[in-house]
């Protein structure tokens, strides 16, 4: 079977290239909702690439960082080490907000990772992700494992053993989101 990656870093540009589709309403301007950066062994996919994605054609005025597990600090405090990720995301962000690369505003917003199930000291770890991001921290994306039962049903279930995360105070407990008013402010 033909994938589009190799796993090397490098972009497959023919197998790109056998589909391509016209773009419709160009001018309409469009935020994309979700996307990664990351470096690993033989999968990089960083600013340069994401550039290359978002040149298209089509009007992307902005970017949503979602977490993936990259970036992390190697040391430190374990809850801190998410931290890391939001550190180079925002980076990313000042780079590309300096206009030196185009008009996209890329990781304007981002989601990211931190361990609900640390109780009380979970408020530190948040504001640090905060103050970090530049007001770019819009949310947190936590995984539980999810068992599901012959009915259809499912139930989450934290590596403690709770049913589910006590959310923080500043968060929904049904999204765990801060300030949705506050999320891309370039397109209000």
């Amino acid at each position: 079977m033909t994938t589009g990656a190799d796993f090397s870093g490098r972009v497959n540009e023919a197998w790109l290239a056998q589909q391509r589709e016209e773009i419709i309403e160009a001018e309409l301007p469009i935020v994309d909702p979700h996307h990664h950066l990351w470096s690993h062994t033989g999968n990089v996919y960083l600013f340069a690439e994401l550039l290359a994605d978002l040149a298209s054609g089509h009007n992307i005025r902005a970017t949503v960082f979602e977490e993936c597990g990259s970036m992390y600090r190697a040391e430190g405090p374990e809850e801190l080490r998410s931290l890391g990720e939001t550190e180079f995301v925002t980076g990313v962000a000042a780079m590309s907000a300096s206009g030196g690369f185009g008009a996209t505003r890329a990781c304007a917003a981002m989601v990211g990772n931190v361990n609900l199930l640390i109780g009380a000291r979970v408020e530190p770890v948040i504001e640090a992700h905060l103050a970090a991001s530049g007001g770019r921290f819009h949310a947190i994306r936590f995984s539980t494992a999810t068992a599901w039962s012959s009915s259809g049903t499912s139930s989450a279930t934290a590596p403690s053993g709770r049913s589910t995360p006590a959310a923080p105070s500043t968060f929904s407990r049904k999204a765990w989101k801060i300030s949705p008013s506050r999320c891309c402010p370039i397109l209000s």
